[in-house]
């Protein structure tokens, strides 16, 4: 028999089916596939069934009948998780109930343990720890924050206390932002605009002037780092969660939001490392005289109170990117939310505008502690919109037992029903509705915690940046409606406004606003 080579012996058919092997192999091989998508399939919906984390004891939310598998639960909680939220509160609403999210087991405690929260410590029930975890801090360069706390101290002991200082500041990026970032009108023309990216990108540059001062934060460069980073984060954390966390190490080299973390990384020690070597060589020869003649900013006080390991170059990058994307999310998540209730109840900008025009005769240069109307709608805005579903949120760094019995054990994720509360009509009459001036709204600051105001937290730990971000959100929603006529766009109103994934509430990407420049006499 003449032996053949390799390509005559593919095109020969009579050769390949007297090769016993290859025609074993053949049914084999066309069944490899679908048998190890089963495989797969099984194995995925194995670990969604046990996927859990210690949890308080108590009723599990959700389930729709006895027969519903666990699997299918922790699916439906990625676009239902309200609605199963809303199912824990009302069957259990004196007590504490889980909830299953697709990476973990949450405990939803009762409102009643409010006052116990307030009082434990950072070694016991830790809010950062918790916020953290969320995130999937090893993959997102955000597990540093855990033991660096210097964020938190150059907010609540540099930023708060200059915080008027600050916000002269804050408001001369934002006419610059209007001049560069807002379309170009002609006349009287009204234009479409997509608002939760324009908010991004203002809400941006005012967090880079915040956190470098000038000129660093005019670079285009920082700024679309600023901006980016936030949308980086949470894309990285929501696909991760979908897949067991041995198969994160690998799922996380496919992601391109990923790699674009750790190129803003890059590109931000890039603008930072000649900051921090002027800096240093300066207090190295004995020269403080530049910190009087530096502009304020928070990598500046940094800077100079950070401890030793704290002045590494990737150190600071990482706490200025940590401090961003908190700054970006929730500012610009509100503010959007702000403007589209205000623009789908038009019967409340005039008495705004009103009340900036008797607040000020410069626009440029707004108190916001005079806005006490826009507070009220940022109040209401909150509980219709949290940033959050279910907060404030906490992890158990030890065993805690509460004041009752009650047990949470360490490592428990525990939260409080937010949004169930802010819903529920015993609380708030006609809670679906945007009634700005209620009497909760009006009581009490948006920035003072209550227990029907919980979007920026609770307690010692509650958000040391709600100051700013308060001042922020009025400024430039009142900003906006002084220099710009706002309608919702055509089919707008037959949209959702927000959708829920997981615990998050975010704004419908598709709702635009139609947005026309006011004639000067209007200002």
């Amino acid at each position: 028999m003449p032996i053949l080579g390799p390509l005559e012996a593919l095109k020969s058919r009579t050769t390949l089916e007297n090769i016993t092997i290859l025609r074993s192999l053949g049914p084999r091989y066309l069944l490899s596939a679908p048998f190890f998508g089963l495989i797969i399939l099984i194995s995925y919906l194995a670990w969604l069934s046990s996927a859990s984390a210690p949890v308080v004891k108590g009723p599990v939310a959700g389930y729709r009948s006895f027969l519903e598998p666990t699997c299918l639960l922790r699916l439906r909680f990625v676009f239902n998780a309200v609605k199963i939220m809303n199912d824990g509160y009302y069957k259990f609403k004196d007590t504490s109930y889980v909830v299953r999210r697709m990476d973990t087991d949450v405990t939803v405690l009762a409102l009643k343990y409010l006052d116990e929260l307030r009082k434990s410590g950072l070694n016991q029930l830790n809010a950062t720890h918790a916020n953290i975890h969320n995130v999937l801090g090893g993959y997102t360069n955000l597990n540093e924050m855990k033991f660096n706390d210097q964020f938190i101290k150059v907010i609540s002991h540099h930023l708060n206390p200059n915080i008027n200082e600050f916000m002269k500041y804050m408001q001369d990026e934002l006419s610059f932002s209007i001049k560069v970032d807002t379309p170009n009108f002609e006349g009287h023309e009204w234009k479409s605009v997509d608002i939760h990216t324009l908010l991004r990108r203002i809400i941006s540059r005012l967090a880079s002037r915040m956190m470098l001062g000038l000129p660093s934060c005019r670079d285009e460069t920082m700024v679309s780092i600023t901006e980016s980073h936030t949308i980086c984060i949470f894309a990285v954390t929501l696909i991760l969660r979908r897949f067991p966390p041995i198969l994160h190490p690998f799922v996380s080299l496919l992601i391109p939001h990923r790699w674009r973390i750790w190129r803003n990384i890059r590109e931000t020690k890039k603008i930072l490392q000649p900051i921090l070597e002027d800096h240093l060589a300066a207090d190295s020869s004995g020269n403080t005289g530049h910190r009087s003649t530096e502009p304020k900013s928070l990598l500046k006080w940094m800077m100079e109170n950070a401890k030793p390991h704290q002045k590494t170059l990737h150190a600071l990058v990482s706490t200025q990117l940590a401090v961003t994307v908190a700054a970006v999310y929730t500012s610009s998540q509100v503010t959007s939310h702000l403007l589209v209730f205000l623009s789908q109840n038009p019967q409340y900008i005039t008495e705004l505008r009103e009340e900036v025009a008797n607040s000020t005769d410069d626009i440029e240069n707004i108190d916001p502690s005079k806005l006490h109307k826009m507070e009220a709608c940022l109040s209401e805005t909150l509980r219709l919109n949290p940033p959050l579903t279910n907060a404030p949120q906490r992890r158990a760094m030890q065993d805690v037992t509460l004041k009752d019995g009650v047990v949470i054990p360490k490592g428990a994720l525990v939260a409080f029903p937010c949004t169930p509360s802010s819903m529920d009509p015993s609380i708030y009459p006609d809670p679906q509705q945007f009634m700005p001036f209620r009497n909760e709204n009006i009581a009490s600051p948006v920035t003072t915690p209550t227990r029907n105001q919980l979007a920026f937290g609770w307690g010692s730990q509650a958000c040391p940046g709600r100051f700013v971000a308060a001042k922020e959100i009025k400024v430039v929603a009142a900003r906006l409606l002084m220099e710009y006529d706002i309608e919702v766009a055509p089919g707008t109103d037959k949209m959702r406004r927000y959708y829920d994934i997981e615990d998050l509430r975010v704004l419908n990407p598709s709702i635009r606003l139609l947005m026309r420049r006011r004639a000067p006499a209007c200002l």
